[in-house]
């Protein structure tokens, strides 16, 4: 049976690697650097390209803490051939059978 194998690898300066320390070396550094940003990092982000849609009232509305009451009413709410219970099961699973 033939096994997949990595007889060498091309580091970043296009030197081929052969030794097996080497090639782990080359694509750690590959997966490692492949996510980050080139661009110097701003601790303030600039979001003001972005239109703003969400009023102050919207918002306080959106932050306020949720109460038990709610919780209760969206749930009686929804329909139960839809919503599935823990088991993943709908809750009328055991009626239509």
């Amino acid at each position: 049976m033939k096994k997949n194998n990595i007889d060498r690898l091309m580091d970043s300066n296009g030197c081929w690697k052969h030794d097996k320390d080497d090639i782990c070396k080359v694509s750690w550094e590959y997966f490692h650097n492949l996510f980050i940003s080139t661009v110097p990092s701003n601790d303030e982000l600039n979001l003001s390209f972005i239109d703003k849609c969400i009023t102050e009232d919207i918002n306080s509305r959106l932050a306020r803490d949720i109460i038990d009451k709610e919780i209760l009413e969206d749930f009686n709410q929804m329909n139960p051939r839809k919503v599935l219970r823990i088991d993943g099961l709908s809750s009328c699973f055991l009626t239509e059978i």
